[in-house]
């Protein structure tokens, strides 16, 4: 991967509102900020969150585990859309890493859980091997990987009137699935992953 930032989207104060809405909504969706099956954490826990965006995630996962032992961590190859140190408690931090990129030999082995969302348009298909390769580097040994993705490749169109044009609603679900026209050669993978075995899952 090249120094140009691969995220497609903005980081405005608007893209901050859309991410933090959004987080919320995820939320209240699935009903769970850790997935039911992981087990608790411990009392001197290590937590991961790559690709933080505005660092709310782990803000609503220390709201909920009400525990200033536990350790958590954003990662994001820009962090400016983090709050400063003083408008979060002590034991959330933030740092600059493109996940594309080996972890620093400080993190490797430290977290029984690793967080990530919404990151498949960015990531391009060259650069999938890496990017599982080095999630799985910062797992403790029996550590927890929480990957979650937006199931876009059952959405489809429906309308009231089959006669209205459907072009640009079909190009954004296209948009939301592939990535834009643009990128779209590079993130063929998305289209191969076992969709089937997802929707066995029911989570």
């Amino acid at each position: 991967m090249t120094e140009q930032d691969p995220y497609i989207l903005q980081r405005d104060f608007q893209a901050s509102c859309r991410l933090n809405l959004q987080s919320y909504l995820w939320k209240d969706s699935l009903g769970y900020i850790i997935h039911p099956t992981i087990p608790p954490l411990p009392a001197n826990g290590h937590v991961a969150d790559v690709g933080t965006g505005t660092g709310l995630w782990l803000a609503q996962l220390h709201s909920e585990q009400q525990k200033e032992s536990i350790r958590m961590d954003g990662f994001d190859i820009d962090i400016t859309q983090c709050p400063p140190a003083g408008w979060v408690t002590d034991n959330i931090h933030f740092r600059r890493w493109n996940a594309i990129e080996p972890p620093p030999s400080e993190l490797r082995g430290q977290f029984d859980l690793v967080h990530l969302r919404l990151v498949m348009i960015g990531i391009n298909n060259e650069d999938v091997p890496a990017l599982v390769e080095n999630l799985s580097l910062l797992l403790k040994p029996g550590g927890w990987l929480q990957w979650e993705e937006m199931n876009n490749f059952d959405n489809n169109i429906v309308t009231v009137d089959e006669s209205t044009p459907k072009t640009a609603i079909a190009e954004l679900l296209q948009w939301m699935t592939i990535g834009p026209k643009e990128r779209r050669k590079g993130n063929e993978y998305m289209l191969h992953f076992p969709i089937e075995f997802w929707r066995s899952m029911n989570c």
